[in-house]
């Protein structure tokens, strides 16, 4: 084999592989999304002019897989319910803000409340998503009362991060962990019909 031949072709190898690592450095500073949608609450909304709607409390944990940080500027949900075999967009509810305390009711007729509900808000938490440290808080969401909101199977959460990317989380209902737990990291208040019994 000529030797001329093969430092041209390691010159090649080197010059690639430089480039390659630029490309994939470049790719590994792009935020990525990833995370969870711990549990949702829900609840009934009555508009002045008579409507009703289903409310949307969903609590998403996210963090950022990659080193550059990005802050979020919006999210968008979707859910699937038995009827539906296609996404069904629910629409943001914004201006809760102003909601000191919000009560649901549990299905033991007990009340779940949600306290000091303005800090507890993702979007008014400081900061943006950072490698290592999770960004997590409530996002209200309103459904058309006579959608099947109540049992949905799957949740799509969509962030948009302040360069209008999309960064995507589904979850199944399934997969969501118990309210009791979430009363660990969320400031809730459960009923006691909500409580786990003691442990052996």
């Amino acid at each position: 084999m000529d030797v001329d031949f093969v430092v041209k072709a390691a010159g090649v190898i080197f010059a690639l592989s430089g480039w390659f690592k630029v490309a994939y450095d470049h790719q590994a500073n792009k935020p990525k999304i990833v995370g969870k949608l711990l549990n949702f609450l829900c609840g009934e909304f009555i508009s002045p002019s008579n409507k009703k709607y289903t409310v949307f409390m969903m609590y998403p944990y996210l963090l950022n897989a990659r080193k550059n940080s990005v802050h979020i500027l919006d999210y968008e949900a979707y859910i699937k319910t038995p009827k539906l075999k296609k996404w069904q967009k629910i629409s943001r509810f914004y201006g809760l803000e102003r909601v000191q305390e919000l009560i649901f009711n549990s299905a033991g007729g007990g009340l779940i409340r949600i306290n000091d509900l303005p800090a507890g808000y993702i979007y008014k938490k400081e900061g943006p998503v950072q490698q290592g440290i999770p960004l997590h808080g409530w996002v209200p969401f309103l459904a058309d009362g006579d959608l099947d909101a109540m049992n949905a199977t799957h949740f799509k959460l969509v962030c948009i991060d302040a360069n209008s990317k999309k960064h995507t989380v589904i979850q199944k209902t399934d997969d969501l962990i118990p309210l009791p737990l979430l009363m660990q990291i969320a400031n809730i208040e459960l009923p006691p019909d909500m409580m786990p019994g003691p442990g052996c």
